[in-house]
């Protein structure tokens, strides 16, 4: 099936704390219809979960392509599955959109051809960027924006031409490959993560990532997997608002490390557990843990054995079910931490073990996998409280959260999803779920409201108040005492500009801060 491309327009205040409003751009008379979201298990593209058996393995080891300005080396790739002594379903590699030369890198297609040599499937992972000489995109000690490969360029066209010709390629190669686009959206400083460049929603990220699928889509490119990734890491804006959807992507995918943070050991369910709770409610797609790895504890040589063989034999089997491949990071990563799977001999032994139980014996081809539709709604509320997953009809209060300061609450918006809100302009209302499950996505809006300031009138009978900066107000005396007239006005705070100092009714224009003013009398002669 052909798909046609869709646009993403954003309409909703930049107040909106990161989340803009989805609405379908109008296409010309004669074109093809807006692919429409799938929503039911048969249309989903693959099998039924329960067709996998067992946890696929792969691994990523550097020094191989051209990293640190070496020449292109796959050996490593070999070595290191003859070292380990059995053959993984995948292989992974870094292909960034260019060359550290300026020019586009096309579909690797030497290294899927290596790859598929040793009985496995080419895991590439997509970003778009120039590359520098250590074959990176990103460089976490010195930023580099990039913009030309933000979401912004990206889906405005500027790399069309690149990604459909690329997509071509994908496709005459024939064999199955696994892209994984765009990966690790917050906390990193690639050019399409959010804060960087003109990334200032998740609207833009989801625009961009379904612009580039839609040229495999209305290609009909069957042979590609895509994998969206979110790294374990910033959880602000909340990851779901970034997923592209499931009829955008095969797999979904988690990445992270036990780096022993601040001393700390960490456990895999402390790493990943939040994430998978979560992908597990806005997918239905198996999930993949594209990167993980784990250094040694300093005073605990077996401490990391240990943490290998309870993560991958006890906890992803027992407690987070849906994940159906695992990808080893075995590098020495960007701060010199040691993640290789030989970075001990306890380490190395653990690896093996794990590979070697029957558990991980599944082999390419791993097929696209769906699980069955929810039957709860996960409700997010961005800038408020009231989220969680309910079920159909469920009546929920949700609460806009205290207003940034010179901002005042507005409406809600609904991003994704049809639940029914009670008042839209109301802070605190009621949400009513629909009444089929899905993702639902709300936010806050704010606006900004003008500053005022008070102004007191000593001895006056009128001008008393609140007022905002440049506001004229009439300002009068109270009677006068017996015996005495009106002689002036007197400023005690604040620089206003008062009309005519000497009448007693006259107007007073508001600076930006609180003003005083008193009416003085004199003895009458």
């Amino acid at each position: 099936m052909a798909f046609s491309r869709r646009t993403l327009l954003q309409s909703c205040s930049a107040a909106a704390l990161g989340l803009g409003v989805f609405r379908q751009q109008e296409r010309p008379a004669g074109s093809k219809p807006a692919y429409k979201a799938l929503q039911t298990p048969s249309n989903l593209r693959g099998n039924p979960a329960s067709a996998m058996q067992g946890i696929a393995w792969g691994f990523l080891t550097n020094y191989q392509f051209g990293y640190k300005g070496a020449p292109v080396d796959y050996s490593n790739i070999g070595k290191l599955a003859d070292k380990l002594g059995h053959r993984p379903a995948l292989i992974h590699s870094f292909f960034p959109w260019k060359k550290p030369d300026g020019s586009y890198r096309p579909f690797p297609r030497d290294f899927a051809d290596y790859v598929r040599s040793k009985g496995a499937l080419p895991l590439i992972t997509w970003p778009p960027g120039q590359a520098d000489v250590n074959n990176q995109v990103e460089d976490f000690r010195h930023n580099r924006p990039q913009p030309d490969f933000d979401t912004v360029a990206i889906a405005s066209g500027l790399h069309d031409a690149y990604i459909s010709d690329w997509a071509d390629a994908a496709k005459a190669y024939r064999h199955t490959v696994y892209v994984r686009l765009m990966h690790e959206v917050l906390g990193t400083p690639y050019p399409h993560a959010y804060g960087q460049n003109r990334n200032a929603d998740p609207a833009q990220y989801v625009a961009a990532f379904r612009h580039a699928v839609d040229f495999f889509h209305e290609k009909n490119v069957t042979n590609v997997q895509f994998v969206w990734c979110f790294g374990c890491g910033p959880k602000k804006p909340p990851f779901e608002n970034f997923f592209p959807g499931d009829e955008y992507v095969e797999w979904v995918s988690l990445d992270g490390y036990n780096r022993l943070g601040q001393g700390r050991w960490k456990t895999f369910e402390e790493i990943f557990g939040e994430a998978y709770s979560v992908m597990t409610k806005i997918s239905r797609r198996a999930v993949m843990i594209g990167e993980i790895a784990s250094v040694e504890h300093p005073n605990d040589p077996n401490a990391k054995a240990a943490w290998i063989k309870d993560t991958f034999l006890n906890v992803i089997p027992s407690k987070m079910p849906r994940i159906k491949a695992v990808v080893f990071f075995n590098s020495g990563g960007h701060l010199a931490w040691n993640y290789h799977v030989d970075s001990s001999p306890a380490s190395f032994e653990a690896y093996q073990a794990v590979i070697a139980d029957p558990l991980y014996q599944a082999c390419a081809p791993l097929d696209p996998l769906y699980y069955e539709t929810p039957k709860t709604s996960l409700l997010t509320v961005n800038g408020g409280s009231g989220g969680g997953s309910y079920p159909p009809g469920t009546a929920v209060t949700i609460m806009a959260a205290a207003a940034p300061a010179g901002d005042a609450f507005d409406k809600w918006v609904v991003n994704r999803g049809d639940p029914r809100i009670g008042d839209v302009n109301a802070a605190s209302t009621s949400l009513k779920t629909p009444p089929q499950p899905g993702l639902l996505l709300v936010t806050a809006i704010y606006k900004r409201v003008a500053a005022t300031y008070s102004l007191t009138v000593n001895n006056g009978c009128h001008g008393n108040g609140s007022y905002a900066a440049g506001a004229v107000v009439r300002i009068a005396a109270g009677k006068a005492p017996a015996g005495k007239l009106f002689d002036k006005w007197v400023i005690g705070a604040g620089n206003p500009s008062i009309a005519d100092v000497n009448a007693d009714c006259t107007t007073l224009t508001m600076p930006a801060c609180n003003v005083t003013v008193t009416a003085v009398y004199k003895p009458a002669t």
